[in-house]
Formats: structure tokens, C-alpha cells, sequence
């Protein structure tokens, strides 16, 4: 398997705005633990990123309820005293989170890689190689993509064109014809 690392995340905890603690600057571990939490189970793993550090310092959390979507867990989180952590990403990017409160995870947590994978039998595949250094970069730059990315500086520019012969001749350019 092969892998390039296209951008990295940390999560972020919200309330809504008429939260007990919506008033604070800051959360404290004590009130990280003592309220109930939503978990969002959306296959990334971002729980584990929570629940490890936790785990290591004897604490976990209480999870009152399991969501399967962001949108659901800020529907929930809006009328409830309900905590929810979420990828800062998913918070950057959703407007059902624009009436809550964000703050920073009260103890040490990782940053996740996301990454592009790749099966060997693709790697040396030309179209495959394309879409990789090519359009893989323009969807990075793209200015509706708001990662962490978005907050360092822009990858290098590769112009695509536009038109469909142009495009097919850029493609044909990374594959060797025997």
C-alpha cells in the first residue's frame, strides 16, 4: 500500500450558546468529564482521539447518545447540555454549527493525518499517477476547501484545462505508450 498524507486535523468541543459553560473562555478537564457528550459515529475514528489520552489518565467520557452524522450531533447539541467534539474541519464548514460555542480539548490530543491510499497494482498506472499529482493538488487549492490546509500556505499550482482534448493530452502525458 502506498500513502501521501494530504492534510491533518485536530478536534474542537462544542456547546450551543445557551450552555452552562457558553460564558467561559475556557473548559477545564472536570468540566469536559462531568457533562454528557454526543458521540459522533461516522467511521473516522475520531472517538479514539478523544477517548485514549482519557483512558490514560484513568477518566472517560459520559456518552449519553450515539449519532450517526455532525448535522445530527449539532441538532441534538443545540437544544441539550450535551457536549459534541468534532473535527475543527467540520466545524470550519458546517453552518449548523455557526450558533454554537467552540472550545479547545482541556488536555493533550493528537492531530490525525488524512491520507490518500493506494493499492500497488495503481501506483505506477498513469491515470492513476494524474489524478494524484494533478487533480489531487486542485482540489487542495480549491477555495471551497476548508481543511487545515486552507490555513498554511497553498500547495504549488498546476493549471488543469479545461477543455476535454487539452485534459485527455495533460493525462496522456504521465503514461508511457508502448
Amino acid at each position: 500500500m502506498f500513502r501521501r498524507v494530504v492534510d491533518e486535523d485536530y478536534v474542537v468541543c462544542m456547546v450551543n450558546m445557551d450552555h452552562p459553560l457558553a460564558s467561559k473562555e475556557s473548559l477545564t478537564l472536570d468540566e469536559f468529564i462531568s457533562y454528557p457528550h454526543i458521540s459522533v459515529m461516522t467511521g473516522g475514528g475520531w472517538d479514539r482521539i478523544i477517548d485514549r489520552p482519557l483512558h490514560a489518565l484513568g477518566l472517560k467520557r459520559n456518552i449519553k447518545i450515539r449519532v450517526p452524522s455532525y448535522r445530527l450531533a449539532f441538532s441534538v447539541a443545540s437544544c441539550t447540555e450535551f457536549l459534541v467534539v468534532v473535527p475543527r474541519h467540520v466545524v470550519r464548514n458546517s453552518l449548523n454549527a455557526k450558533d454554537m460555542k467552540e472550545f479547545q480539548i482541556p488536555f493533550t490530543v493528537d492531530t490525525v493525518k488524512m491520507s490518500l491510499w493506494w493499492h500497488e497494482s495503481h501506483h505506477k498506472d498513469c491515470a492513476h499517477k494524474w489524478l494524484r499529482d494533478v487533480m489531487f493538488p486542485q482540489l487542495l487549492n480549491h477555495p471551497n476547501h476548508k481543511g487545515l490546509s486552507a490555513e498554511r500556505p497553498q500547495l504549488p499550482h498546476i493549471p488543469v484545462p479545461l477543455k476535454a482534448a487539452e485534459t485527455f493530452d495533460l493525462a496522456m502525458s504521465y503514461c508511457k505508450l508502448d
